[in-house]
Formats: structure tokens, C-alpha cells, sequence
């Protein structure tokens, strides 16, 4: 028994290191760097926002990576391709939605977590009120020169 922790301990230890992946230690985020990405990624959260009263779903195509994936707020998940269905045919109009508690988290120069609450206001095709309030966290990687969300979580509030 005690040898086989040690093996397991070892082989923890050693085999990244075996096959090639060797960390490498991200240096820290300057904080003119963490300022410029709180600025794009919020930017980017703010089109994102505006989809839902716009309804110009091409938005989402370049925002979302390939290999996107959405949790929903009832738990489904959605590839990219379903996550923009998804938008696309909603029948209720929007007249406009906000976010608030917007907060950028920034990791590293490529990878930062943003979390925020969207409150979406508008009108069933029966002509009910409609608001729908979300919290939700977004996780957005800087590739090829170009962020993209590659995950993102919702939890419905109201």
C-alpha cells in the first residue's frame, strides 16, 4: 500500500514532465495589460448584451469560439451553432437589455472570467410583459490576436 502511494506520487509528479508538458509559470498581468482587457472584454459583453434587442445574430458567430459551450439556465448545454438557434428563434421582442455587476476577472493576458447581471425587457408575441433577469459568468481566451468566449453559465433570477 505505502508503495503504491509512492508510485502514484511519482508518476504525478514525473509524468508531465515525461511527456513534454512542462509548466510554464504565466508572468503576472501588468496593470496597464488588466486595464486594457477589462476594456475590450467589456466591449465585447456590451454587443454580446445588445443582441437581444437587435437581433443581429451574426454578432455571436465572431464572439463565440468554435468550440464554444453554453450551460444554460436550465441546465442544458449548447454548442455554439445551438446557442446562436437559440437567439435566433426567440419569438418574444426585445426593446432592450442591460448589464450591471459586470466584473472582469483577468488571469493572465489570454484568459480572463467576466460575471455579470442582465436584466432583458420586452414583449411575448401575445404582447405579455416579458423581463428576464440572468446572472452569469463568461470565460473568454485570447486566440490568434482575437478573444473569444469559449464557456459560458447562466442562472436565471427572475
Amino acid at each position: 500500500m505505502q508503495r503504491s502511494t509512492r508510485l502514484l506520487a511519482a508518476l504525478a509528479t514525473f509524468l508531465p514532465v515525461l511527456l513534454g508538458a512542462t509548466p510554464v509559470a504565466e508572468p503576472p498581468v501588468s496593470d496597464a495589460d488588466r486595464r486594457e482587457i477589462t476594456r475590450t472584454l467589456t466591449a465585447l459583453e456590451q454587443k454580446w448584451t445588445r443582441v437581444w434587442a437587435t437581433r443581429d445574430v451574426s454578432v455571436l458567430g465572431a464572439l463565440l469560439a468554435t468550440d464554444f459551450v453554453a450551460t444554460t439556465a436550465t441546465g442544458d448545454l449548447r454548442t455554439k451553432q445551438q446557442h446562436i438557434a437559440a437567439y435566433a428563434q426567440d419569438v418574444r421582442t426585445f426593446s432592450g437589455s442591460v448589464s450591471t455587476e459586470v466584473s472582469v476577472h483577468v488571469l493572465t493576458t489570454s484568459a480572463a472570467v467576466i460575471t455579470g447581471l442582465d436584466t432583458v425587457r420586452g414583449r411575448t408575441p401575445e404582447g405579455g410583459a416579458v423581463v428576464d433577469q440572468f446572472r452569469w459568468t463568461d470565460t473568454w481566451l485570447l486566440r490568434n490576436g482575437l478573444w473569444q468566449c469559449v464557456a459560458a453559465q447562466e442562472t436565471r433570477l427572475k
